[in-house]
């Protein structure tokens, strides 16, 4: 109450709170074309990177050996032994590259693609060569065919060619 005059102070309407919001029909139509827009952009953005990965050419996986060179026996099969890994982890997985000469051994895998044979004079090789690494002494070294070791590794790495990207062959 107001006490020079005596009445009292009404607001000028009461207050209810917020007032709803009036919503308009364009508002849906623009969620849908926003969402239209980012799927077609996204369409866009795939079919371009599939094209450019289609103009790459198809990395090699055929192995690169050392050369020879005037490099010690030792030297030469620490670098075959790389090379050895590098081409059995084109050929299996980049696992393989992180595998020891007795993981290597152990896993079937091997035996299925290269034979009995085969597997044996790589996996012979492999230690000669973790020998001469970690051993490092040139009386362990074996005298190895290298020329004939870059035929059994590659015959073990696949050719490039097309694989299909469904069934993952």
């Amino acid at each position: 109450m107001n006490g020079s005059t005596g009445s009292v102070l009404l607001p000028p309407r009461p207050n209810l709170g917020p007032e709803p919001m009036v919503e308009s029909r364009a508002s849906g139509w623009v969620g849908v074309g926003l969402a239209f827009g980012i799927t077609l952009f996204l369409f866009f953005l795939l079919v371009i990177l599939k094209r450019r990965r289609a103009r790459r050419k198809p990395s090699s996986l055929l192995p690169s050996f050392p050369d020879a060179s005037d490099e010690s026996e030792r030297e030469r099969m620490i670098a075959w032994s790389i090379a050895v890994r590098e081409a059995l982890a084109s050929r299996f997985g980049n696992i393989w590259k992180a595998r020891t000469t007795e993981e290597i051994a152990a896993d079937p895998e091997l035996l299925a693609q290269l034979g009995a044979e085969r597997s044996q004079r790589l996996l012979h090789f492999l230690r000669e060569a973790d020998r001469a690494k970690f051993a490092d002494s040139s009386a362990l070294l074996d005298h190895f065919d290298f020329e004939e070791l870059a035929e059994l590794v590659s015959n073990a790495v696949p050719a490039a060619g097309a694989r299909s990207r469904i069934s993952g062959a």
